[in-house]
């Protein structure tokens, strides 16, 4: 439990990590969009600007930021990076309301859009922050528009709060600033109606940042969980290509070079693994005839039930399964080499040595059978009843089973000619059954 505890909470602080890259890209954008949106109308006269407090503002708050985020980077632990990235988007924030009131304040009011950036970003990191930056926002903003219009005041104090103090104190080092429009004029009404609407709408996104920002994390969650497990996939298919017995490869069905290759596909066929980068299938592999090979893997893939290759001065015959695959658009063939060379040996000594000879299931199908056997019997196929070919005029039914000795030896007749027919039970490890090989000498 403690192993699992602890891989949720790295996969916590890995994902807040994540999300904190957003953030910094988050503020990144805001800075730029606030200096584009001040420069251009300074660069053509259109607004009376003091351009250098907002240009030294940025620039200071942008290496502050920067050095911030370098060093939440090497944090390791989720609540450290937790407080840090909470005081950045603080400090953030009241810097807007700082460069509002030089960007023109109450007489550039569409400036408060800047203020969506940092609340949609800090939903982020956490729930709360969205709200607490929304909060930050609006009183940085209520801040500057009462000290740009003071006549606000007067509402104010109609509440009984002493702020005529502070009135004196803010009018006589603030409102010296922030008037691109000197002969603009509103009524206090328009300026309380302006704060009230902001401070709605702002809490109204960070709202609706949260509830986007929870299906976006769930959606991220899944996403992760997928991409982990799609990873896994990948690393056991390999893992289970790489552990086959027979030797396999994995090639592009283009170019025939090796993506993928079991460790039996390097060892039985004396290859070193810088090979595999150096040579395609056709150079690891002497095939004697590749164009049958190279068919199966253009074409539609299938099975060469005899092929035969060269392992240095040894020649081998083996069974070529090929399984097309696409992934991605990109085609690929699954290519496995089965070794076939004994049971051909074996095979070709049963056909030269007995005439005929079959093996016959505890079911009375035909196993196996020699070319012997299917020169004497026409039609006779694999699975086919025994006792079709067997039974033949006065022999009785089953008469190819042997008795309790396991073995017998007996003359019959079969299409008019007399044999010499053996047959013996082969027992099969740990089963009751029995195998039954008959073999048939003409006398």
């Amino acid at each position: 439990m403690k192993g699992l505890n602890t891989t949720v909470t790295t996969g916590e602080f890995a994902a807040l990590r994540e999300r904190k890259r957003l953030l910094d890209d988050a503020w990144l954008l805001t800075l730029f969009v606030i200096l584009l949106a001040t420069a251009v109308p300074w660069f053509l006269r259109i607004m009376e600007l003091d351009l250098a407090p907002l240009a030294w503002g940025l620039f200071g708050f942008g290496l502050i930021y920067l050095a911030a985020a370098l060093t939440a980077d090497r944090l390791q632990d989720r609540r450290s990076l937790l407080l840090i990235l909470g005081a950045l988007q603080a400090v953030g924030v009241l810097f807007l309301g700082f460069l509002w009131h030089y960007a023109g304040g109450l007489q550039n009011p569409m400036f408060l859009l800047v203020f969506v950036l940092p609340v949609v970003g800090g939903s982020l990191i956490s729930r709360w922050q969205s709200y607490t930056s929304a909060l930050l926002a609006v009183a940085a903003v209520a801040a500057v528009t009462f000290v740009e219009a003071p006549e606000l005041w007067w509402y104010v104090a109609q509440m009984g709060l002493p702020v005529s103090w502070l009135t004196d104190f803010l009018s006589d080092r603030w409102l010296g600033t922030g008037r691109p429009f000197p002969g603009f004029y509103a009524p206090p009404p328009y300026y309380f109606v302006l704060l009230e609407l902001f401070a709605i709408l702002l809490f109204g996104i960070a709202l609706m940042s949260e509830v986007v920002t929870s299906f976006l994390l769930k959606l991220y969650a899944r996403v992760g969980f997928s991409a982990s497990a799609l990873a896994k996939a990948q690393i056991l298919a390999t893992e289970i290509l790489q552990a086959a017995a027979a030797p396999t490869v994995l090639i592009y069905s283009d170019t025939f070079n090796v993506v993928h290759a079991s460790k039996s596909f390097v060892s039985q066929l004396l290859l070193t693994p810088e090979s595999l980068l150096e040579k395609n299938l056709f150079g690891l592999v002497d095939f004697s005839y590749p164009d049958v090979v190279e068919g199966l893997i253009t074409g539609g893939g299938g099975e060469a039930p005899f092929c035969v290759y060269r392992v240095g001065k040894e020649m081998r015959i083996s069974r070529v399964r090929v399984y097309p695959l696409v992934h991605e658009g990109t085609r690929y063939a699954h290519v496995s080499l089965e070794d076939v060379g004994d049971r051909y040996y074996l095979r070709a000594a049963l056909d030269t040595l007995v005439p005929a000879s079959l093996v016959i299931g505890p079911d009375g199908r035909v196993l196996s059978f020699n070319e012997g056997a299917r020169d004497l019997f026409g039609g006779l196929a694999l699975g086919a009843e025994a006792s079709r070919f067997l039974v033949q005029g006065s022999l009785p039914d089953g008469w190819w089973v042997p008795g309790l000795r396991g073995n017998q030896e007996r003359q019959v007749e079969l299409g008019e000619r007399p044999f010499a027919a053996r047959s013996v039970s082969v027992p099969l490890p740990g089963e009751q059954v029995k195998l039954i090989v008959l073999t048939l000498r003409a006398c």
